[in-house]
């Protein structure tokens, strides 16, 4: 939606995720004294410290890696629902 919003309100998108989107990227968590890009963290950590679930990949990660996997899911999504439409009429 906001991709959508962004292309026909700019200004607006920009006003909305200044409101919204600071405040839910921030934590509370202290920074270590490592926090430029240009030096090593030294833990070598590879996931970041979110506390809640975190997926290992997306569904459009899998979908690109086995499109014919994809492909014949979204088939057999669409003739469950034409079966489903079809049953109610």
């Amino acid at each position: 939606m906001i991709g959508k919003l962004g292309r026909y309100a700019p200004r607006l998108t920009d006003k909305l995720m200044e409101t919204v989107m600071f405040d839910q990227q921030k934590t509370d968590m202290p920074r270590g004294p490592h926090v430029g890009l240009d030096t090593a963290s030294g833990n070598l950590q590879e996931r970041g410290g979110h506390p809640g679930m975190v997926r290992e990949t997306s569904a459009y990660t899998e979908a690109v890696m086995h499109p014919w996997i994809a492909a014949g899911l979204f088939a057999l999504a669409g003739v469950a629902l034409s079966k489903a439409v079809s049953k109610r009429h």
